[in-house]
């Protein structure tokens, strides 16, 4: 996955609710558009697990 540009403003709200680099670019990738935002869950990084070559997330 390329490299995100993030903001200031984004920067900071990942750091006030602890998500991760890694967690941002699994609901990029996987996630699903709802409205305005890239939503992701369980049941999708199941269903999207093979991605991870051979190893399982859960």
């Amino acid at each position: 996955m390329a490299e995100i540009q993030k903001t200031y403003h984004v920067d900071v709200r990942m750091n006030q609710r602890g998500i991760t680099e890694e967690m941002l670019g699994l609901t990029l990738e996987y996630g699903d558009i709802q409205g305005d935002k890239f939503v992701t869950n369980r049941k999708n990084l199941k269903l999207n697990r093979t991605g991870f070559v051979g190893e399982s997330i859960f």
